[in-house]
């Protein structure tokens, strides 16, 4: 064993090996699919967050949310099943969730304010929900296909209590873009 580590080429072409590897495994520089995206949760953790806020069977809320490109702004949100169900059968969440009131509470959200009021709803629970849910699905599945799909890490935070995407953060090529609920109350 010790005429092995004699020779000092063999020493340094062993330990260069070895930190080789070891980086290719510590920071996962294997080949991956670039059309994924990578969360830091999974189907379970996702299906036990919307578990907990389906289970409160809230039907009016009100929140303040602060988005990097929006500003931040107060949003009063009821949740009718029955309207959903006029544009998809299948009633994904953000069409359930009807902005019933909205106020700009900075200048880029006043800008934002002056758009059309379907265009809030989707920052509502239910559409955080429904786009989360995509989200996994292009972490499972290739989405290579899909149309405008930009390939992003995403950093999720969910209330603990209640189960809602308390915050998204996104992180792909173009920066960071975030979505934060700041403050929350079940009026219903």
């Amino acid at each position: 064993m010790a005429r092995l580590f004699a020779n000092r080429t063999i020493v340094v072409v062993i330990i260069v090996a070895a930190i080789l590897l070891g980086s290719l495994i510590a920071f996962g520089l294997t080949r991956e699919d670039p059309y994924r995206n990578k969360l830091n949760i999974n189907r379970d953790e996702y299906r036990a967050a919307l578990a907990r806020w389906d289970n409160r069977h809230v039907t009016d809320y009100e929140a303040t949310i602060q988005h990097t490109d929006w500003g931040r702004w107060h949003i009063v949100v009821h949740i009718d099943a029955a309207y959903g169900e006029k544009f998809n059968p299948d009633v994904r969440a953000s069409y359930a969730h009807r902005v019933v009131d909205f106020k700009g509470l900075d200048s880029m959200a006043a800008e934002f304010a002056k758009k059309d009021p379907e265009v809030y709803e989707v920052m509502t629970v239910g559409a955080l929900f429904d786009d989360l849910a995509s989200d996994l699905y292009c972490q499972e599945n290739s989405c290579e296909r899909m149309d405008f799909f930009l390939p992003a890490r995403y950093v999720v935070q969910f209330d603990q209590s209640m189960g809602y995407p308390r915050s998204i953060a996104q992180i792909d090529k173009n920066g960071t873009k975030e979505t934060r609920i700041e403050d929350f109350k079940i009026l219903k």
